[in-house]
């Protein structure tokens, strides 16, 4: 079995111009059932829905200051 090629296209970066940190959430199955949910309406997965709520809210929050 051949290895895969070095740097291979794969899921672009969420912003090319800053680099990524992994984060590890823990939910009640509530919540998460309503995530996903959420989710489904807007058409994308779960960890994108909650990337676009923690944006939202940041950039709100700058806002109010």
């Amino acid at each position: 079995m051949t290895p895969p090629p070095p740097n291979r296209p794969g899921r672009p970066s969420i912003d090319p111009h800053d680099r990524p940190v992994s984060v590890h959430v823990t939910l009640d199955v509530v919540l998460y059932d309503k995530a996903y949910a959420a989710a489904r309406r807007e058409r994308v997965n779960v960890p994108e829905w909650i990337r676009r709520q923690l944006r939202q809210a940041t950039t709100k929050a700058a806002a109010d200051r």
